[in-house]
């Protein structure tokens, strides 16, 4: 935090380039830690305040590994409900698959082991 509140102050005796390098550098450490949307406000800060070209600014985050945050929040908006429509087309799949397996006359045992569901979530969907 530190250090993006002195890439603002613009400190003569500071180099924004060390100084960008430094943010990035750190968050990705965090970024187990830190959500989405943190790293997507460090990101934004930065670039808001980057003092440094856009090419240099790009190379900075290959170097600390930070090229992997969105650099927009509709970006971002559109990445995280990406993610949660393939985990529910992924549910809905294995879901349809269950169904038609016991509609094939399939042990619940087999079903289980091919999609994954417990025996109870197996039988409701047998009453469904």
């Amino acid at each position: 935090m530190c250090k993006l509140l002195a890439l603002k102050a613009d400190d003569k005796k500071t180099n924004p380039d060390e100084l960008v390098y430094e943010i990035y550098r750190a968050a990705a450490a965090l970024k187990n830690e830190l959500t989405n949307e943190q790293l997507l406000l460090i990101d934004q800060w930065v670039s808001f305040y980057k003092k440094v070209s856009d090419q240099r600014l790009d190379s900075l985050k290959k170097e600390s590994k930070m090229s992997f945050v969105e650099t927009t929040i509709t970006e971002h908006v559109f990445n995280q409900g990406w993610i949660k429509g393939e985990a529910d087309g992924k549910a809905d799949g294995k879901k349809e698959t269950a169904i038609n397996l016991l509609k094939m006359g399939f042990d619940v045992k087999i079903i289980n082991q091919a999609t994954g569901f417990s025996k109870e979530e197996i039988k409701q969907l047998a009453s469904q």
